[in-house]
């Protein structure tokens, strides 16, 4: 068993198949479960969207820099983390949301799962 298999996949499992034996209905189940996962992820899809919201604002600025700087990469990089820094949006590493559907994308005989979602 791998880290993945045991720390991901098999607490997603149990929580939908816990689901499915309250409600017999699997389409149901899995409606269920999609809802209580985008709850559980609420947290960074808000901080998602205020961040594409800033990127967005900053994207007229970001092109100025691109079309002055088109033949020199360098100096486009220095003034693009220049303009990161001066709007306060230096971590950007949030800007990604994790899919909770890839953990079933590992799901395999070895998994100990009977089916893959």
């Amino acid at each position: 068993m791998s880290f993945f298999d045991e720390f991901i996949v098999r607490p997603i499992l149990n929580l939908l198949m816990a689901i499915y034996s309250l409600i017999p209905d699997f389409g149901v189940s899995v409606i269920i479960f999609t809802i209580i996962v985008r709850l559980l992820l609420w947290p960074l899809i808000k901080k998602q969207l205020h961040q594409a919201k800033a990127m967005r604002k900053m994207q007229p600025e970001l092109v100025k820099i691109k079309k002055q700087y088109a033949k020199n990469p360098q100096m486009r990089n220095l003034a693009m983390v220049e303009l990161y820094k001066k709007t306060q949006r230096q971590c950007l590493w949030l800007n990604w949301r994790y899919d909770y559907s890839a953990a079933n994308f590992d799901c395999d005989v070895s998994s100990g799962a009977d089916f893959c979602l």
